[in-house]
């Protein structure tokens, strides 16, 4: 199975851990607000951004849109009753399941992971059960382990590697998205509920939610050479290689069954206390979120935060994107190779939250206002410049650039090469301390470290 892309999100999501969801609101979409969405999807396919692509958004449990377009005459309709395979959300329905068994009192988010998998000890450092969701356990990634090793592997067997390897960095100290950390995850749902996999999660998360079309298929366990399945962090993450490791060769869902788990989130699914645990963002200990945590890539439109599901399978991308405040699903389903998706579900929910159209500047810089934004950040676990030259500033980072910036105003930036890729700054003191590089939808978080 060959895998595609999707980015992740961070600084500046869900600022408020106090918020606590609505229970199962019941909106009614206007038929302005139904017309509107109609026209930002026919207006995409008419800019052929979208070689085909079928969209389904629902306010509440009503739907707003069912479109669906195709480039290729005689190509079949694919709507919300399509099975579509989805090993990416592997992860998010494991972190559901343990959610409810956290409600459940089966162990806390603060506990030690080798309080339950004694196996797992990193060298006696201290990794907790949160850390291990939100990617800042410093666990590294099996995946090149397991594509070089001279004997088949299993799940088992990983696990044993984990525990005599030292961890790539400091708990807590940083974001970096690791294979490892999502099979610690299954491993913990296993040991809590003494089920395989596949049963944990049926008892805890399929069946509750009411997910009848979605099914977790088991076979023979797998070890196949390293395959990216989407990027988290701006690091790739192949989730193909956890589901093989467990025996899980197809993972498939439909887009009524996710609109009906992340409404159960909002409902009876989670207590108050596990929907602020979810809803909160994960911080490092300078304070900066985390992108990506509890199988979930992290956003938010005006202001509103939003929770997106995004991969891709040999045949078909899917784009999940939940606006858990006012009860807004997109999803959408295209070609693998559709990184339109992502701007897509931005562009239905600006219709949504009635948006203005950006207006993009160019704005001139003193040497002042260059001084405010220059210099290095860390951005996940790597370092990014921000370089004031011929009177621009440019952005560096080991996986991208250098490109000049464009200034907004009010601390914004917008590349020059890419409309779609933006930075804000959060200035104290004459300074920028922090900025979210927004690319494409996706939302990662930097700090100032000199």
């Amino acid at each position: 199975m060959s895998i595609g892309f999707v980015a992740a999100l961070g600084l500046g999501v869900f600022a408020s851990a106090s918020w606590t969801a609505p229970q199962a609101a019941k909106q009614e979409p206007r038929n302005d607000t139904k017309a509107r969405l109609k026209a930002c999807f026919e207006e995409s396919d008419a800019k052929e951004q979208l070689a085909s692509v079928s969209a389904t958004v629902w306010l509440g449990e009503e739907v707003a849109l069912s479109g669906w377009s195709a480039r290729e005459s005689g190509a079949a309709r694919e709507g919300a009753d399509f099975a579509r395979p989805a090993p990416w959300a592997l992860e998010a329905l494991t972190a559901v399941a343990l959610l409810r068994m956290a409600d459940a009192d089966k162990f806390e988010f603060s506990d030690l992971v080798s309080k339950h998998l004694p196996e797992l000890k990193f060298g006696g450092q201290s990794v907790t059960v949160e850390q291990v969701l939100a990617h800042t356990s410093g666990a590294p990634s099996f995946v090149d382990f397991v594509a070089t090793a001279k004997e088949p592997q299993t799940a088992e067997s990983v696990l044993a590697w984990l525990g005599g390897r030292p961890l790539d960095a400091a708990p807590g100290s940083c974001f970096a998205y690791s294979e490892s950390n999502a099979l610690i995850a299954i491993a913990l749902v296993t040991k809590l509920t003494e089920r395989p996999v596949h049963k944990a999660l049926q008892e805890w998360v399929i069946e509750p939610a009411g997910m009848l079309g979605t099914s977790l298929e088991l076979g023979a366990v797998q070890a196949r050479p390293k395959n990216a399945a989407f990027y988290a962090g701006g690091a790739p993450a192949d989730a193909v290689a956890v589901a093989d490791l467990l025996g899980i060769p197809a993972l498939t869902t439909n887009f009524d069954d996710l609109a009906k788990l992340l409404r159960g989130l909002n409902g009876e699914l989670l207590s108050g206390d596990a929907r602020r645990t979810l809803f909160a963002a994960d911080r490092l200990a300078t304070g900066v979120e985390t992108p990506y945590s509890w199988g979930f890539a992290r956003s938010r439109v005006n202001r509103s935060p939003c929770l997106v599901w995004a991969g891709a399978a040999s045949e078909q991308a899917l784009h999940v994107a939940w606006h858990p405040k006012s009860e807004l699903v997109i999803a959408l389903a295209g070609r693998p190779n559709n990184a339109g998706l992502a701007p897509l579900a931005e562009d239905l929910a600006s219709v949504v939250f009635e948006l203005p159209e950006r207006e993009i500047l160019d704005l001139p810089l003193t040497s002042e206002q260059r001084a405010i934004y220059a210099g290095v950040y860390y951005m996940g676990c790597t370092r990014t410049t921000i370089e004031a030259r011929d009177e621009q500033l440019f952005f560096q980072s080991p996986y991208d650039g250098p490109y000049r910036l464009r200034y907004q105003g009010e601390h914004r930036f917008i590349s020059a090469d890419d409309d779609e890729v933006r930075l804000e700054f959060t200035v104290d003191s004459g300074v920028a301390q922090q900025f979210v590089l927004i690319q494409h939808g996706a939302r990662t978080g930097a700090v100032r470290i000199k």
